[in-house]
């Protein structure tokens, strides 16, 4: 299981997050604070404030449990819907939308952004 989690965690945005915004995205997925981040980094809090706005956006959500939630979801686990993804249904197929009926990114798809991106 951890293999996999750090297969999923390296590919997570993959072709939807610019190569900074993966590294944030990363960062915030193995739990790294915004000061812990700050000083790998090397830049200001408020550059790391601008830096995890990025991801979200493109993402299409407004919260770290979201990223979590939608990871989980890359990864068969979606919290948010009962149905579990099985060999045949991809876990991009599993929960397709976000609570709201919105069209929501999943992994593996390098098109959809949120409206206005």
């Amino acid at each position: 299981m951890a293999v996999q989690v750090r297969d999923a965690v390296s590919h997570f945005g993959a072709g939807v997050l610019s190569e900074r915004e993966l590294e944030i995205a990363r960062l915030i997925l193995r739990g790294y604070s915004s000061k812990a981040m700050t000083e790998r980094l090397a830049i200001s809090p408020e550059t790391i404030k601008v830096h995890r706005r990025h991801p979200y956006n493109k993402l299409d959500i407004s919260s770290q449990p979201e990223l979590f939630s939608l990871f989980l979801q890359s990864l068969g686990h979606d919290p948010q819907t009962p149905r579990k993804a099985s060999p045949a249904i991809g876990a991009a197929d599993a929960a397709p939308f976000a609570p709201t009926g919105t069209p929501r990114w999943r992994p593996g798809d390098t098109t959809a952004r949120r409206p206005g991106f």
